[in-house]
């Protein structure tokens, strides 16, 4: 069978109202055999440039001016949402417990009941589940009351899929999409940026030998407050 995909349907004034391909990927677990260890960054990661120093300077600033502001939970909720609305597309990704992943791209118009209906045609059985977000562990309704931008999974999510009763299965997957597997990179995870100047495990040097001293060198990531 092919590779689920979703026709696109029309609305009143011709624009599409959902992605004509799911652009489906499925994934293996990492490599045992990668370690972070393998990696060298270099020394020119820990020197803050000028350009991160303005950032810096003109995040604080708009903080403070945002935050001297009054503004209610409405008027702060309405932001959020003009922000992520920029995004055109959802990546979702389900995890199995396998640990193989299956990916699908969404609008962010679209919502569980998508997702649920896409997770059930890529299965190679037809029993029932449930889709559960963590932290803390918490089902997914498959309904239509909520969009991905109502429960802020723009721009990428990932959420865990479990049987409804226990259920003995040796793949997950149609085998026409296992197919499709690649094995997931940590640096190069679409769900997980890798922190500027990262290099791949197979353009990296040989590690040299650790010594007794310490670095106290700060990562200019960090001086600008930014999140990895």
């Amino acid at each position: 069978m092919d590779t689920p995909t979703t026709q696109p349907s029309s609305t009143p004034n011709g624009d599409s109202s959902k992605p004509s391909d799911r652009e489906v990927k499925v994934f293996l677990p990492y490599s045992s055999s990668w370690s972070p260890s393998n990696i060298e960054l270099p020394d020119s990661i820990y020197e803050p440039t000028l350009a991160d120093l303005k950032t810096t300077v003109n995040e604080i600033e708009e903080k403070n001016q945002y935050n001297s502001i009054l503004r209610t939970k409405a008027e702060r909720e309405r932001d959020r949402l003009n922000k992520l609305s920029k995004f055109q597309k959802v990546l979702m990704r389900v995890r199995f417990p396998d640990r193989v992943e299956l990916q699908g791209t969404f609008l962010p118009t679209e919502g569980p009941a998508e997702l649920y209906a896409f997770v059930k045609e890529s299965l190679a059985h037809n029993h029932p589940f449930y889709l559960f977000t963590t932290p803390p562990r918490k089902k997914l309704p498959n309904d239509k009351k909520k969009n991905f931008l109502d429960l802020s999974f723009v721009p990428a999510t990932l959420v865990h899929f479990s049987w409804e009763s226990n259920q003995e299965v040796q793949t997950y997957l149609k085998p026409s999409l296992l197919e499709l597997q690649e094995e997931k990179h940590p640096v190069l995870d679409p769900l997980l940026p890798p922190p500027n100047n990262s290099v791949p495990p197979s353009a990296a040097p040989e590690p040299k030998p650790k010594t007794a001293t310490t670095s106290n060198k700060t990562p200019a990531w960090f001086l600008q407050g930014k999140k990895i």
